[in-house]
């Protein structure tokens, strides 16, 4: 790095005599090399041939590199000379401080099945969420829905300028309706929620139903049901897809041990059934994620009973063990609330149940830690199953879905994105309703307006990004000239 800051310097002292005029595309090519490793530090030191494999994920695809970029995202939003006439007309201090996703986009989307069978479909990653600024969240919202539609053959700057408006609709539509008491917009099925979700939930009953992570995770070999290990899917390159790999002894103790106090962070560990569960088999999963990607991530077949390892798969539960980093910060704003959680998945959970139409969702959502590194465990089912914008693009491409259908989905995404903010308090334990209704209710169409230009013009600015990124890859190497320091462990 101290090169590429010299190189920026020489070509200051080169131009002084015409006021120094660096180059933009070099110094933002720099900068962005420069926010890229200081975000992945910690993964760079502890696995870099994950870390590699993540950031040629990352250059494959448009969507995926926007995925993997949510800091670049809210660095841009908090320097206005990145983008000058980026700042906002609607902000307050107190809306400054909303409970927020900090990634919300398409495919966090996702459906969840509750206890009592209700199916819906709320936001479900919540590795980065924080308190910060609302509008960051709608903006990055709307461009989500402009680089799914840049991606696409079928769709022009026209859709993904509507696509925006509608996500800003949708938020403000709703700000406005709960701040008159009218009932909070709910996504189930049963109801009409457009083709695009009404899609997602039937996909996910049908394969949940069918116990489809069963037959894709586990086998029966002399009567045991264990992990399928090995690559479950080919890897592309480098890029592991799903390869299940054995535990380590220590791995096994470590999950033993995670699994003995994750029940007691369940809403109703009881009525489950599960005031104690045991370890059956496990493995570690590679390849999910793309921001995530080098995290761990662990699959466990658990029950109740120790000796079930031949029971029928309805007595069995898969469960997800992933570790959660520190968000990506908001400076000058409270990263913590006034009581601060121990870790971050107790974060990730606490304000997941607070977003959400019902706090249990996934009634097996929890978590568990090991000193100050927390996991995240979720039920492992195919009843929660994500947007996925190549099934997207797909059926745009086939004119089995149209354009409109992609503009109501926006409009409701943007509508569960404001009722999750709204429901959840702020860092100072204030409605986040409130603070949010103050700052739009004035002039909501002006800041459906705003929310809109801001988007046509940095899904240009995304558009570019990835285009330095994939030349920084090529003249840095995998590793974007990052020199690993010595292996740290976990534990």
């Amino acid at each position: 790095m101290r090169s590429m800051v010299l190189a920026v310097s020489l070509v200051c002292s080169w131009g002084v005599l015409s006021s120094c005029q660096v180059d933009e595309e070099f110094a933002r090519r720099a900068w962005l090399q420069n926010t890229l490793i200081e975000d992945n530090r910690d993964f760079l030191d502890r696995d870099p041939l994950a870390t590699a494999a993540k950031w040629e994920k990352m250059a494959s695809d448009l969507y995926f590199y926007f995925r993997g970029t949510s800091s670049v995202f809210v660095a841009d939003l908090q320097n206005p000379a990145h983008g000058g006439g980026w700042a906002t007309e609607f902000g307050t201090a107190a809306a400054a401080q909303v409970a927020t996703l900090a990634d919300p986009h398409p495919e966090n989307l996702g459906t969840f099945r509750w206890a009592d069978g209700t199916m819906s479909v709320e936001y479900n990653d919540f590795d980065g969420a924080l308190y910060g600024p609302y509008y960051f969240g709608v903006r990055r919202l709307a461009t989500g829905f402009g680089v799914l539609a840049r991606r696409s053959a079928e769709l022009d700057s026209d859709d993904e300028a509507g696509l925006a408006e509608a996500v800003a609709q949708g938020y403000v539509d709703e700000i406005l309706a709960l701040s008159a008491n009218e009932a909070p917009t709910v996504l189930r099925a049963g109801q009409d929620n457009g083709v695009i979700i009404d899609d997602l939930l039937r996909r996910a009953r049908r394969d949940g139903d069918a116990h489809q992570n069963f037959t894709r995770y586990t086998r029966v070999v002399d009567g045991r049901r264990q992990m399928i290990l090995g690559d479950l899917e080919p890897p592309r390159g480098a890029v592991l897809t799903r390869r299940m790999e054995p535990l380590s002894d220590e791995e096994k103790r470590l999950l033993t041990s995670l699994l003995e106090e994750y029940p007691d962070t369940l809403v109703d560990a009881e009525s489950l059934g599960a005031q104690r569960l045991y370890f059956l088999d496990g493995a570690r999963r590679f390849g999910a994620g793309v921001s995530s990607y080098p995290g761990l991530r662990y699959y466990l077949l658990v029950a109740d009973d120790p000796d079930a390892v031949n029971a029928p798969v309805e007595e069995l539960l898969l469960l997800e063990f992933k570790e959660l980093r520190d968000p990506t910060g908001v400076g000058g704003l409270e990263l913590w609330p006034p009581r601060p959680f121990k870790h971050n998945a107790e974060r990730l959970v606490t304000l997941r149940r607070a977003f959400h139409e019902v706090p249990d969702t996934d009634p097996w959502l929890g978590w568990a830690a090991e000193g100050s590194v927390g996991f995240r465990v979720r039920h492992l089912t195919r009843y929660q199953r994500n947007i996925s914008v190549d099934r997207i693009t797909e059926k745009i491409a086939d004119r089995d879905w149209e354009a409109a259908d992609l503009t109501r989905l926006a409009y409701e995404a943007g509508r569960i994105l404001a009722r999750g903010h709204a429901r959840s308090p702020t860092s100072s334990g204030e409605a986040g309703l409130d603070a949010i209704h103050a700052a739009v209710h004035d002039d909501p169409e002006s800041f459906v307006e705003e929310t809109r230009a801001f988007t046509v013009e940095y899904i240009d600015r995304y558009v570019a990004d990835y285009g330095l990124f994939i030349e920084l890859l090529e003249q840095h190497g995998p590793l974007l000239g990052y020199r690993p320091r010595s292996h740290r462990s976990l534990r």
